[in-house]
């Protein structure tokens, strides 16, 4: 499957992706970039038991809950 041209330009699509997210990711880290948080989001993730992850986001100032 490899070998087909379809599936090595989605392989190497897929790749320049993830460089894209990944430095994404590190923006959001470094809090350059916040990651919002939608309300049926935060139920679940307080109701799964998540609610140090919020704790931690809110301290290293790299989440949001509404547009800014």
């Amino acid at each position: 499957m490899n070998l087909r041209s379809s599936v090595s330009e989605t392989v190497a699509e897929v790749k320049s992706g993830l460089t894209a997210f990944k430095e994404l990711m590190a923006r959001v880290q470094r809090g350059a970039d916040k990651r919002q948080v939608r309300d049926h989001r935060l139920d679940w993730l307080v109701q799964a038991g998540g609610i140090e992850i919020i704790a931690k986001r809110l301290a290293a100032g790299n989440i949001r809950f509404s547009r800014d």
